[in-house]
């Protein structure tokens, strides 16, 4: 694990600590859900990329085959 820091005004601060929440696992969690995020539109964008360049060398269903034995080797 790394630490990493934010300020953040201390209205929220005190709301945070009224409601006894804790600040570390709400953070990791949308640390973990934008980089998933990003990640899913980086995919997205290299997909398209890829599909324009076999695009008419490979049939849908020869790409939508080779898609789902990556998905279950994962």
């Amino acid at each position: 694990m790394v630490t990493i820091s934010a300020k953040i005004p201390k209205e929220l601060h005190e709301r945070l600590k009224k409601h006894r929440l804790r600040v570390s696992e709400i953070v990791r969690r949308a640390l973990e859900k934008e980089v998933r995020a990003h990640e899913r539109k980086l995919l997205l964008d290299n997909l398209g990329k890829v599909s324009t360049k076999i695009r008419g060398k490979m049939s849908a269903a020869e790409i939508t085959r080779i898609i789902r034995t990556s998905r279950e080797e994962r």
